[in-house]
């Protein structure tokens, strides 16, 4: 293969797209999507389907014992969500992989006229997750994607592909070159994109693109990103030694901030993802939440208030039906597994709001960043 005569590095191979095949991305969509409503639909059916059976057999023992209603109320639903949790995170991959499989290889003269923006990042971070950004059931809500989609509107996003993989990712626009010139071509792309994204890592390779960009690059065109953990839950992360992790590299990025600009990263505990410049300073983004966070922040809401409704509906017709006082509805076999339930949901729904709060939404900070201006609701 022919290398073009401006570029002072070897490009290592080209990638072409391989044969669509829109049928199956259309049959893992619609999976994709019918998971959720199966959810709902699919425990009422069995319910249903349960108590016509059992009328028609006039097994009435059945409506009155209250472990079999909780069963049969419970156990359907708790299947199709477990179905749904594994649709939610198998069927997005293969998705992804069928998108990949369309991918060229970026014509890297072609774009370098066009001003673009220059993504780098640790090879091993191409999968980190960017939570409750809003992305579509087609993609994995990848960090890299939140990026390219708000940096888009400023020039195309290109990115170094790394070596040996089979497909590029869905994202910026990947090229590649000969191992030994990716110095090369680093120092030479530098200069000529009108910014720099960087995602922030400790690896030797990282540590070198950010001290070039720093000699290179004017503060107003680098953007850091420092990723949080890609699972909801302080606890897994706890566990999974995530928190350290997170600890690490944010306490490494202060020094390595501190070394090259005279200051320290500013208050840590109200940080968000991405850091900026402004008087040359570092500074951090303001958390901005995404549509899709406050859209299931509301449908949390409606949950739990229906939960605590439900409870209060099923205390009163208790107390009503059988004329018991409120202490004896309340530890009534019919109402008590519903009321040992429902606050454990609550609370669950609840947390899971709460954590996720963390998370700003990369697309909208970095757009307000590269327009000055509010993203249009």
């Amino acid at each position: 293969m022919s290398e073009p005569a401006a570029l002072p590095f070897r490009t290592a191979r080209e990638v072409n797209s391989d044969t669509a095949r829109p049928n199956r991305i259309r049959l893992l969509k619609a999976a994709l999507y019918t998971a959720p409503l199966l959810m709902i639909i699919g425990p009422v059916i069995i319910v249903v389907c349960v108590a016509l059976l059992c009328a028609s057999l006039g097994q009435r023992w059945l409506f009155d014992n209250s472990s079999f209603a909780v069963a049969i109320s419970v156990g359907p639903f708790l299947a199709f969500a477990a179905l749904t949790v594994i649709a939610t995170r198998k069927i997005p991959p293969a998705i992804d992989r069928e998108l990949r499989r369309q991918i060229h290889t970026a014509d890297l003269p072609e774009l370098l006229t066009q001003a673009p923006v220059f993504y780098l990042r640790c090879f091993e971070e191409d999968d980190l997750i960017s939570p409750m950004e809003g992305a579509s059931l087609t993609s994995r809500k990848r960090i890299e994607e939140s990026i390219v989609a708000a940096a888009s509107q400023v020039g195309p996003v290109i990115a170094l592909g790394r070596p040996g993989e089979d497909l590029p990712h869905v994202g910026a626009n990947r090229f590649y070159v000969v191992d030994d010139d990716w110095r090369t071509a680093v120092s030479y792309l530098l200069p000529r994109c009108r910014y720099v994204i960087i995602v922030y890592h400790a690896s030797p390779n990282v540590q070198w693109e950010v001290r070039k960009a720093f000699q290179i690059v004017p503060r107003d065109r680098l953007i850091f990103i420092l990723p949080l953990p890609p699972t909801g839950g302080r606890l897994a992360d706890w566990l999974r030694g995530h928190t350290r992790r997170e600890r690490k590299r944010l306490l490494h990025a202060s020094e390595t901030m501190a070394h090259f600009t005279g200051r320290p990263l500013p208050d840590r505990s109200k940080r968000t993802e991405i850091i900026v410049f402004k008087d040359g300073a570092p500074i951090f983004l303001e958390r901005r939440h995404s549509k899709t966070f406050k859209f299931i922040a509301w449908v949390y809401g409606v949950t739990v208030v229906c939960l605590i409704g439900s409870m209060v509906a099923v205390v009163a017709v208790d107390a009503a039906r059988f004329g018991h006082g409120l202490s004896e509805s309340i530890t009534s076999g019919r109402t008590l597994p519903m009321l040992a339930i429902a606050p454990f949901i609550i609370s669950l729904t609840a947390l899971a709001v709460f954590d996720f709060s963390r998370y700003g939404s990369y697309a909208q900070m970095l757009e307000i960043h590269f327009t000055g201006r509010a993203p249009a609701s």
